[in-house]
């Protein structure tokens, strides 16, 4: 799942590459979380419940990954990789040029517990969801 997070991040940055530095710098984290909400979205309009917790752990997953990015503004202590020797850390550059430094770690903290919360709504939903189908034998009517 990283694998494709990395990948949607860096496509996101060169979708981008004619906007001012300090967004294209922000979409590659803002398209990890917009994909994995695509897909949430998507599932829940097919009415795939299953696929949408799916999705919505994806957020999850996606959400904490950001806000840890994030929170490494300052410290920079999560190895980059990019096309340089010496690749630019997207929140440093988009914090230090918001004058947002300082709350790298209070924003990657916020950003990480609704990643959280997210997940967890998504685990609550997938056992009410089984156990609903295990006692009744199907469906809920509420989703139908």
């Amino acid at each position: 799942m990283y694998f494709i997070e990395f990948g949607v991040h860096e496509v996101s940055h060169l979708l981008v590459g004619f906007l001012p530095s300090i967004l294209v710098a922000a979409a590659g984290s803002i398209g990890e979380i917009t994909f994995t909400v695509l897909i949430l979205v998507a599932a829940l309009k097919a009415r795939s419940y299953f696929a949408a917790i799916f999705g919505a752990l994806w957020v999850m997953l996606a959400m904490t990954s950001v806000g840890r990015y994030m929170a490494d503004a300052r410290t920079q202590l999560i190895p980059l990789m990019g096309p340089t020797d010496q690749p630019i850390h997207d929140w440093f550059f988009v914090f230090n040029q918001l004058g947002w430094l300082q709350y790298d770690t209070l924003i990657g903290s916020v950003v990480r517990g609704i990643g959280i919360s997210v997940g967890i709504a998504a685990l609550c939903g997938g056992i009410w969801l089984i156990a609903t189908i295990a006692t009744t034998g199907r469906a809920p009517a509420v989703l139908k």
